[in-house]
């Protein structure tokens, strides 16, 4: 069984991300499980900082709950699909609250990336 058989949405994984502007470097990192379409799993940023106006990020409420150690944001506009193998230590580290999952999808819905 691998990463994405037991990949769902909303949970909160970590995974090894490459820098946008030095593709050469990147770091690991919380991410969200947004979708897993068979060998594809779209995943969402999580980052430790505060959300930035207009840009669609989301405050993580319970981020503890979510198994996060910080206050944590999804930064909805930032997406990545990843492979299977990407996800690390073969389990989430947690999942989002319901109440937090809605503010997330009412998000991406607003910035055109779902239905």
């Amino acid at each position: 069984m691998t990463s994405s058989d037991r990949a769902r949405p909303f949970d909160i994984w970590l995974a090894y991300l490459y820098s946008a502007d030095r593709p050469q470097t990147g770091k690991v990192r919380p991410v969200l499980v947004v979708a897993v379409r068979e060998d594809v799993i779209i995943v969402a940023k999580v980052t430790s900082r505060p959300p930035a106006a207009d840009s669609g990020d989301v405050s993580i409420t319970a981020w503890q709950q979510a198994g996060l150690n910080v206050p944590s944001t999804v930064r909805c506009s930032q997406v990545f699909e990843l492979g299977p193998g990407d996800l690390l230590r073969g389990a989430p580290i947690g999942r989002l609250r319901a109440d937090d999952r809605d503010l997330v999808v009412r998000q991406m819905v607003a910035l055109g990336l779902f239905d």
